[in-house]
């Protein structure tokens, strides 16, 4: 069921100087797989996913294509969810604990795509 859920839940691309940028909260399934799948999907992506899972927030975070670093971008988005995290300059991944920061997390991550791309 959980599967299905997530195999059903629609992505939405937004453009930043032709960039498809994913700036998502996923709610079920494995978000370094959907990750992936994104980059596959598109030619040029900055796409970041956010997951609650109990208390904690898990994110990843996959670049292709575009000037944005993922290890970069995490590391400015996680602090703001009590965390931390890192990775190469394509996907990267980090986990926090502030899940009351969801909306500032995400408005952050598309403020540092709006500057480096």
């Amino acid at each position: 069921k959980e599967a299905q859920k997530a195999a059903s839940t629609k992505i939405e691309a937004k453009e930043i100087n032709g960039v498809s940028v994913i700036i998502e909260e996923y709610p079920a399934g494995d978000i370094k797989a959907k990750i992936d799948e994104l980059k596959n999907q598109h030619d040029s992506v900055a796409a970041m996913l956010f997951q609650v899972k109990g208390e904690k927030v898990l994110i990843a975070a996959g670049v292709k294509g575009a000037t944005a670093k993922a290890g970069d971008w995490i590391k400015r988005v996680a602090p703001i969810l009590g965390g931390g995290g890192g990775g190469r300059p394509d996907f990267a991944q980090a986990g926090g604990k502030d899940v009351s920061k969801l909306p500032q997390a995400k408005e952050e991550a598309k403020k540092y795509l709006e500057e480096v791309l």
